[in-house]
């Protein structure tokens, strides 16, 4: 099952210049399948009101929806942000039900079924995209960052001057580089940060707080 990521995004670049003007503050956290998306989104919510947004798991596209915390009321010295946060998909240009056969040994049918999905799923992140009024991109700090995905995304981002954070994620393992990270996106403030830890947060809700907040 293909899909055509900057084709899409084209497509919603024309759309967003009619959209409607929005309430609230919407911030959305975007990139490709298991960078840790869903993880930070989790302590997001957990470290401001308790509760957790989704389900990890190390099979791709385990996040098939768009799921929102609204209303994370975020405080520090820095001022006050009040925010709907919206953990969606991981982008991918194309999502093949046989790499969920062959390296996940799933039956055809929920192999199928689970692409399926995905692609419905990264169709409703890149149509929520023009409901952001901000985004954070996360990155795998451990891997190689010049990906087509984080290219298209980029790209987009700076057409569209929509706020990014970059988020680098995944800094406890041994292998991470966030200067690789910091390079590519010279033109956007990036945090290296561990979700599953909670490494850095602290520095990542400032920063949100400082750029977003009152």
């Amino acid at each position: 099952m293909s899909l055509g990521l900057g084709d899409f995004l084209r497509r919603f670049s024309l759309r967003r210049l009619f959209s409607r003007k929005r309430e609230g503050f919407k911030l959305g956290i975007y990139g490709s399948p298991n960078a840790g998306k869903t993880t930070l989104a989790n302590a997001m919510a957990r470290d401001y009101t308790g509760e957790v947004l989704g389900t990890v798991s190390e099979v791709p596209h385990e996040t098939r929806r768009v799921l929102t915390k609204q209303e994370i009321v975020m405080e520090s010295p820095q001022g006050r942000l009040v925010v709907d946060v919206m953990d969606t998909p991981g982008l991918a240009n194309r999502v093949d039900p046989l790499d969920f056969e062959l390296m996940y040994n799933m039956d055809p049918e929920a192999a199928a079924r689970r692409a399926e999905e995905a692609t419905q799923g990264i169709l409703e992140a890149i149509e929520m995209l023009q409901t952001l009024d901000a985004m954070l991109l996360v990155l795998d700090a451990s891997t190689d960052p010049y990906s087509q995905v984080n290219q298209v995304l980029l790209t987009h981002v700076q057409s569209r001057r929509l706020p990014m954070l970059v988020v680098a994620n995944k800094v406890d393992l041994p292998e991470a580089d966030v200067g690789r990270i910091q390079k590519m996106f010279q033109r956007h403030p990036v945090v290296g940060v561990s979700g599953k830890t909670g490494q850095n947060l602290d520095k990542l809700y400032d920063e949100l707080i400082r750029r977003f907040g009152a």
